[in-house]
């Protein structure tokens, strides 16, 4: 029988094995230099910070903070939860209107609608103990969503940008993509 190499004093080489590449190694290799010329950015101005990223932050904000904790609210108050499904059910119906005044008069009526919307979440943060005041919020949460009219505004502001056709495209997507971030963040702050 042989002896084992560690008791005969010999030391084994360590073996060989293959390199192990993982897919981010390649992009060590690429030029991103070239890259840059041939991708076109929306210009980082007041107007994209105030269109694309403070407006959709703040309307998910207002709408993911609500809307995580109110089902919790009316637990905890003892509250009949038919009265927010009722009001949950009044607001989206009159979504379908004040989406359709916003498709027929155009997106300057997010302006007051907006109104009504942060007055409805004032009045249910002041008056957190009272019933008709959690029921208004809910429902104008619900009714005076302005999603639509900030990515129309989104739209609107880069729709003519002289040098590419896509900057209205990118313009609505960082939008959208605030806007999904905002309420994700509400909804575990909330």
């Amino acid at each position: 029988m042989a002896e084992p190499a560690a008791e005969s004093g010999a030391e084994l080489a360590p073996l060989s094995q293959p390199e192990k590449r993982h897919w981010f190694d390649e992009l060590d290799e690429i030029e991103w230099e070239d890259l840059d010329g041939d991708i076109e950015r929306l210009p980082c101005s007041v107007g994209y910070v105030i269109t694309c990223l403070l407006m959709p932050f703040f309307n998910g904000c207002i709408n993911g903070f609500a809307a995580s904790s109110v089902g919790l609210y009316f637990t905890d108050m003892e509250r009949p939860l038919w009265h927010l499904g009722l009001a949950l059910s009044l607001g989206f119906s009159m979504r379908l209107i004040t989406q359709r005044l916003q498709v027929h008069f155009g997106i300057w009526t997010a302006l007051p609608l907006a109104m009504f919307h942060l007055t409805g979440a004032i009045l249910g943060v002041v008056f957190t103990a009272e019933e008709w005041a959690v029921f208004t919020e809910i429902v104008c949460l619900c009714a005076f969503d302005l999603s639509m009219a900030i990515e129309g505004i989104a739209y609107d502001s880069f729709k003519d940008f002289p040098e590419v056709s896509d900057m209205a495209r990118q313009a609505t997507s960082t939008s959208l993509g605030v806007f999904t971030v905002s309420i994700a963040l509400a909804c575990t702050v909330g």
